[in-house]
């Protein structure tokens, strides 16, 4: 797993972007400073670039799928502990039955989404 605040620390280290590749192969920063990479190709100052400017962005993403992946993982691990009670229905029918089966397989589903073999 990627390592977002190693990232952000070596974002927040790194000349502020955004920044922009200009055609004299020179990047202008977001300070209106110019610099020139002269020894690098202007296909790797272009990579540099698109970088900088959507790193930050990937990282907030990155961030937020983690989030919801943990909220999914918390509500799977609940659905693979409940248990429906082992009663027959008041008016004898087949509904707790039905239940049973229906919550046995929920359980199935949730532990499978959760790497479990049980």
């Amino acid at each position: 797993m990627t390592d977002t605040q190693k990232l952000r620390e070596l974002l927040a280290k790194a000349t502020p972007g955004p920044w922009a590749l200009n055609d004299d192969d020179t990047i202008s920063l977001a300070s209106g400073e110019k610099t020139a990479w002269r020894q690098a190709h202007r296909a790797n100052c272009a990579l540099i670039v698109a970088a900088v400017n959507a790193l930050p962005e990937l990282l907030n993403e990155v961030e937020r799928l983690r989030a919801e992946m943990d909220r999914m993982r918390e509500a799977l691990e609940k659905i693979s502990e409940r248990h429906v009670p082992d009663q027959p229905a008041a008016d004898g029918s087949d509904e707790a039955d039905y239940v049973r089966k229906h919550h046995t397989n929920l359980r199935r589903i949730a532990r499978a989404a959760l790497g479990e073999t049980k």
